[in-house]
């Protein structure tokens, strides 16, 4: 069994500001929310153990309830040193089998690859830590002079994550007596004898330590989704009763048919709201918008719409182009399609060529056909927004 210690303990005293830095946003999300995401991506992590500051204990548990992350994880309170902060949460790795794997919260950009090859060394050796080669010229300087040049074609940059077998990490906290100036757990298990495996990161794995940084790293984020556009698909389906008008695209059908729901039930809104919540990854339109919320009874649809695209603005996104389908038997909406192409137009910004919308009968077929029903789907694509 394989564990993850994110450590996310430290109070952040460089970075400045009211908030600590594990919560602040990069793209739109915490910077603990993006390091969390891509130990649960990792096939090879079974749980992950998050240690917090005692009192960020309960808004690191609120994080992790609201992110929905696939796999267990656990939140400890951690100590007044890092070394104290991880041996906290290696008290909460279940057994002495795998490899555990600690990583500073701060880091947010490793990747996926790069955590399962350093659990691949860890696996074989006992002891593993990624690190980059050392591009700067190091000089060692005494009294404001330089003394020395520093050959740099053996050093290199320790990062994170570093994994070891949990007997062996276990056993360097329990033998090395001064462990609070350890500045890693490599340190430590060094300290031992014990020879660590070096993984060389193929990806940008910096560690945000400034305010800079965090802009330094959305432009990094910014470059990654320029070459990788994201597809949502998203749908929606509402049963008809007798009354009207029908809402569709954040158009008011004059008819004798009204859908039914806990907002306007406007079926094409809410499933490109679910598309381009999908492409982000940031849950459906349920979950930002629950039908127990008296708030959203009777609400306009667009609000939805509005909020998911302020979203994927956040995080340097823009719509490409969409896609929806609209399905029902009656009323005829034809006439209307192209006011509703116009509405989704204004609200997300995507230009009206870019905006196709459909409309399919049933031919009397099913609830749909029988006209007790509407449903819609929506495809979107969404790029970075410096690319559309």
């Amino acid at each position: 069994m394989n564990t993850a210690i994110i450590v996310a303990a430290g109070i952040g005293t460089r970075f400045g500001g009211d908030t600590p830095k594990q919560f602040v946003k990069l793209a739109g999300r915490p910077i603990l929310s993006r390091s969390i995401e891509k130990f649960d991506l990792c096939d090879e992590i079974d749980s992950i153990i998050v240690v917090a500051a005692s009192e960020f204990v309960e808004q690191t548990r609120e994080l992790v309830e609201e992110a929905k992350f696939s796999k267990p994880v656990k939140i400890v309170a951690g100590g007044a040193t890092r070394s104290r902060s991880t041996a906290s949460g290696l008290s909460a790795v279940n057994g002495d089998d795998g490899v555990v794997l600690v990583h500073d919260a701060a880091r947010p950009l490793v990747s996926v690859e790069d955590i399962r090859s350093v659990i691949e060394a860890a696996a074989k050796s006992g002891a593993a830590c990624l690190a980059s080669p050392v591009a700067d010229t190091i000089k060692r300087v005494a009294n404001g002079e330089i003394r020395e040049t520093i050959d740099r074609s053996s050093l290199m940059s320790a990062q994170t994550p570093q994994g070891f077998r949990v007997k062996l990490l276990r056993r360097a906290f329990a033998t090395v007596a001064d462990v609070d100036n350890a500045t890693d757990e490599c340190t430590l298990v060094e300290s031992l004898g014990e020879r660590v495996s070096i993984v060389t990161a193929t990806s940008p794995n910096m560690k945000i330590t400034t305010q800079d940084d965090v802009r330094i790293a959305e432009a990094l984020l910014r470059d990654d989704r320029t070459s990788i556009p994201l597809i949502g698909f998203g749908t929606d389906f509402h049963r008809l009763e007798a009354g009207g008008p029908l809402k569709l695209g954040g158009v008011a059908i004059d008819c004798d048919l009204q859908a039914v729901g806990h907002s306007d039930g406007d079926v094409l809104l809410h499933a490109v709201t679910d598309a381009i919540l999908g492409a982000l990854a940031a849950g459906d339109i349920g979950s930002h918008f629950p039908d127990t919320d008296e708030r959203w009874r009777g609400a306009d649809s667009r609000k939805f719409l509005e909020e998911a695209m302020r979203i994927a603005r956040e995080q340097g996104l823009a719509l490409g182009n969409l896609d929806a389908v609209i399905d029902l038997e009656r009323p005829k909406i034809r006439p209307h399609i192209d006011e509703m192409r116009q509405t989704v137009s204004e609200i997300t910004g995507l230009e009206i060529g870019r905006v196709s919308v459909k409309a399919k009968t049933r031919e009397g077929v099913g609830e749909i056909g029988g006209s007790r029903a509407i449903s819609a789907t929506a495809t979107v694509l969404l790029f970075a927004a410096d690319r559309t």
